[in-house]
């Protein structure tokens, strides 16, 4: 099974500094850094470091992913800096509960070619 590069808990980014998740995306560099996380503990969402110095990390992409990046910020973000980029139903933290259904991510993953990728 393949997994794609960042962990569910990784899923609260902002765009640019996110002094309130810890996982900060800038589009001019195309990168994601990763310095915190949310974590679901018994129902409550914590900001927790991640798991590993490994999990502190700074991830690229493709210059490609920008333009859809951007407008997916334009469209579902809010206007500061410390807005989600991705949320659940009602605007707030997409969690790891409902994330493969909120995405749609069988559909995603099989339209690519990539059915059996896990996001993990």
């Amino acid at each position: 099974m393949r997994q794609a590069g960042l962990p569910r808990q990784s899923l609260a980014l902002t765009p640019g500094p996110a002094p309130r998740s810890g996982a900060a995306l800038d589009l001019a560099a195309r990168t994601v850094s990763i310095r915190r996380q949310y974590v679901e503990t018994n129902g409550s969402l914590l900001i927790a470091p991640p798991k590993s110095r490994a999990g502190v990390r700074t991830v690229a992409f493709p210059a490609t992913l920008v333009p859809e990046l951007r407008e997916h910020l334009e469209t579902y973000a809010g206007p500061d800096n410390t807005a989600l980029v991705f949320t659940g139903q009602r605007g707030g933290v997409l969690r790891r509960g409902n994330f493969r259904k909120a995405s749609g991510w069988s559909a995603a993953v099989a339209a690519i070619g990539a059915a059996g990728t896990a996001f993990s």
